[in-house]
């Protein structure tokens, strides 16, 4: 294996090259999977480093066999998404979910307050990821279907959509039922 020790627990006296070697990815990892409020509570960074304390906690215990540099990477992307949807269970729980989040500078102005009073306007950075998503997901479903979102999203109705595809109506709404499951799936798994 190029350059890694092949024994995991001898990792701890390589833990600088590893971390340098991985870092940055496994935060372009981290921060690709977090979006919309929840990513203003966790900060990818602090997920990678948890993770890696975890990993070199666990590698000195003699925990890990890693064979290949490929299966460092599985493992510490593993580890990485395994602490981002533990915090994200933190930040969803009841109490401190971040769907009950308000602003409170509104009130002071005499506007209402609450989710419904944040903007339905996607970040940049969030609309970034939606679209990566959306791409994804349309790359698992047929041509027709890819036509259609395409149409929904420059915002033809159903009813002209079944026209240029002399299909029903019926027909639109499942493809568009069945990639949005498919997209929830997606984002269900990330959050």
């Amino acid at each position: 294996m190029s350059g890694l020790p092949e024994d995991v627990s001898d990792f701890a006296a390589h833990a600088n090259a590893i971390v340098a070697r991985f870092s940055e990815r496994l935060i372009a990892l981290a921060r690709r999977r977090l979006w919309g409020r929840i990513s203003q509570r966790i900060d990818p960074e602090d997920v990678v480093q948890s993770a890696f304390g975890s990993f070199f906690r666990r590698a000195s215990e003699g925990a890990y066999v890693v064979s290949a540099e490929s299966d460092l990477w599985s493992l510490l992307a593993t580890i990485t998404i395994n602490k981002l949807r533990h915090q994200r269970d933190h930040h969803l729980a009841e109490k401190r979910s971040v769907t009950k989040e308000a602003s409170w500078s509104g009130m002071w102005q005499g506007v209402a307050v609450g989710p419904d009073a944040l903007s339905d306007e996607p970040t940049d950075h969030e609309a970034r990821e939606l679209v990566e998503e959306l791409e994804a997901v349309l790359t698992q479903v047929e041509p027709h279907q890819r036509e259609i979102i395409g149409w929904k999203l420059e915002g033809v109705s159903n009813e002209e959509i079944a026209q240029r595809l002399d299909r029903t109506e019926r027909t639109v709404r499942r493809a568009l039922e069945h990639v949005y499951e498919l997209l929830q799936r997606r984002l269900d798994a990330i959050c």
